[in-house]
């Protein structure tokens, strides 16, 4: 088919206008039965008899919730029923994407990209984290969280790590720090996220859960560059007994504000216990 163009007498699905297009079809359907549609929001429509609403349409994608009276819910079934594919899943018990996740190899993937993410992978260390933390009761939005790591390892696997001898570049330990703030709804802990660096080249990483609640994004991210450095001692104290002729020098260590926060003479009350 190369060169040449193709018409469609009908959507075709995956093409860039498809969900549009059984949207519209869904929504003509559903106004033949008297529904009427939102302005505000296109995918809720209600069905009015008099002054009072008799029952309310929700759409996502092709899923349909419905409220209202029994007799009308079955209207809706029938009017849709000749024209798509319909089916009736009941009463709605859990909320879409946190229904549970079924049989799937949640822990043994989730296993897997924790070794990977140790072993070669930071930049998939957080990420990582996130879903692990859901390993007991995992729900459908989990393993699709999981999947989409997984296909970002399959479109990155070109990424590799590369350690070459360089005798102009200076061995050294180099940290870089980030932190996020309060990313734990249970407790409100915060997650470090150093990489260490030797002679340009990553050495060692974490994503880690703090062991305390902050008070401010300054005090999370003094506690991850604490996290840091232990992790660039450790790799100073190898690189020394490996090299024991030669003393390492200081720890550079690279981070947002708190350079900022040091020379700052002013403190506030959620910084003022810090500096």
């Amino acid at each position: 088919m190369s060169g040449k163009v193709v018409r469609l007498d009908k959507s075709l699905y995956g093409r860039r206008q498809a969900s549009r297009t059984f949207h519209k079809c869904l929504v003509s359907d559903l106004k033949t039965i008297g529904f009427e549609q939102s302005l505000s929001d296109p995918c809720v429509l209600r069905f009015i008899m008099g002054d009072e609403v008799m029952g309310m349409v929700a759409i996502d994608v092709n899923d349909i919730l419905y409220a209202g009276n029994e007799r009308l819910a079955k209207m809706v079934v029938e009017a849709l029923v000749d024209s798509l594919p319909t089916k009736n899943l009941g009463e709605v018990k859990s909320v879409m994407e946190d229904e549970e996740a079924g049989v799937v190899p949640f822990r043994e993937v989730v296993g897997s990209l924790m070794w990977i993410a140790n072993q070669t992978r930071p930049d998939i260390s957080n990420a990582v984290w996130a879903v692990a933390r859901h390993s007991r009761e995992p729900k459908k939005s989990h393993w699709k969280a999981a999947q989409k790591i997984l296909n970002y390892l399959l479109e990155t696997a070109h990424q590799t790590l590369k350690y070459k001898q360089d005798d102009t570049v200076e061995v050294g330990t180099l940290v870089y720090v980030d932190a996020d703030f309060a990313s734990k709804a249970t407790d409100r802990r915060s997650v470090s996220g150093p990489l260490v660096l030797v002679a340009d080249c990553p050495v060692a990483w974490i994503s880690r859960t703090q062991k305390c609640v902050s008070l401010s994004t300054s005090e999370v991210e003094y506690i991850a560059m604490g996290d840091g450095v232990k992790e660039a001692l450790f790799v100073n104290g190898m690189l020394e007994f490996l090299r024991s002729s030669e003393k390492l020098g200081k720890i550079q260590v690279l981070e947002d504000n708190e350079v900022a926060l040091a020379e700052n003479p002013l403190s506030s009350c959620n910084s003022k216990h810090i500096v």
